[in-house]
Parts: C-alpha cells; structure tokens; sequence
C-alpha cells in the first residue's frame, strides 16, 4: 500500500514543502532509514529528514534520424522490509513480501519540437 502526504494548505507550508521536498513525498518501504526517520515524525518539514534509497538511475540521450531525440530512464530501487543475502533471505512471507525484491521502471520520453515531449512509462 502506498501512502502519500496531502499537499499543505496555508503558504507557510507549501513553502516549506518546496523547501525540504524529500520530507514530505516518499514511500516507506524503499527508504533504508525509515526506522530512523520515525523519531521525527513530529516535524513534518525539516532538512535533515533525508529518506535514502537503496537503488540505480540510469539515463541515456539518443538521436533518431538526426532530428527526434529521446531520453532512455532505468530506475530501479529495493525494498527494504526483507532485504539479506541470497542464500540466507530466500522466498516469501506470510504479509507477502518477497526476499531482495527490486522494483524497475522504463522512462522513455521523445522530444517532438522545441516545446513538446511525450512521456511513457512502464513499471
């Protein structure tokens, strides 16, 4: 189940939800320091709360026909509710999460003209 913050209603909070973004939108069960970040549940914006995933980001810009260029994007990133080595965390558990799970999405984005762009996913 993935859960994410309302967008703060007054001024004050949507600048400093600008401010910190990282403390505001992430799934808890890719960031590695999430038992860390529940100490500071209370403060809901705050630049120290850096959640860290454990991941790989891989882009890559190619010309087609020397006129459409478009952007190649492998994200990956692992869950850490039941990470360990791969002979001694194997198969699954009873709320289903797998051992070493990793989860990757596609980017491709083409450029068409100056000022527009297609974006499609895939996860």
């Amino acid at each position: 189940m993935e859960t994410y913050s309302k967008p703060p209603a007054n001024s004050i909070l949507t600048d400093l939800a600008h401010k910190y973004p990282n403390s505001v939108n992430y799934i808890p069960h890719f960031i590695f320091n999430n038992y860390l970040l529940k100490d500071f549940e209370h403060f809901q914006y705050a630049p120290f709360k850096v959640p860290c995933i454990f991941g790989y980001l891989y882009i890559k810009s190619l010309m087609i026909d020397s006129q459409k260029k478009f952007d190649f994007a492998l994200i990956s990133k692992k869950d850490c509710r039941r990470p360990g080595r791969r002979f001694i965390v194997r198969g699954i558990d009873k709320d289903g999460c797998v051992a070493n799970f990793v989860e990757t999405e596609h980017v491709i984005t083409l450029y068409e003209q100056a000022d527009a762009m297609r974006v499609a996913s895939y996860i």
